[in-house]
């Protein structure tokens, strides 16, 4: 997986909830999780490589930036959304008091998406 759109962030979050305390299962849950999730980008996007997802727009710096913001954006979603479909008891844990009093874009799309889950 070496795009810029699914960083390292991503697999460390899916491995930071998926991962088993075993290192050996950890690793294996973990490079499956991400194998699944550069799926589910390639296949609503049409392709995971950065040299390809910003062909038209690599010669526009701030339309550039943009656009591998949403590409990154969505990324996160995907991973958010993968790890909320394994792991269904972390939507019982979240502490939405918080979400709500913080106000952010992220703290909004959390609160959002968690409601979608219960």
């Amino acid at each position: 997986m070496k795009d810029g759109s699914m960083t390292p962030d991503h697999r460390e979050a899916l491995g930071l909830f998926l991962g088993k305390s075993e290192s050996y299962l950890h690793r294996r849950a973990v490079r499956n999780a991400a194998a699944e999730l550069h799926e589910r980008f390639r296949k609503e996007f049409g392709s995971a490589c950065c040299k390809v997802l910003i062909r038209h727009v690599k010669d526009d710096p701030k339309e550039h930036f943009s656009h591998c913001g949403g590409l990154t954006g969505t990324a996160a979603e995907m991973t958010v959304r993968m790890i909320l479909e394994k792991r269904p008891e972390l939507v019982r844990q979240a502490d939405e008091g918080f979400l709500n009093r913080r106000a952010t874009r992220t703290s909004v799309f959390i609160a959002n998406l968690l409601r979608r889950f219960r």
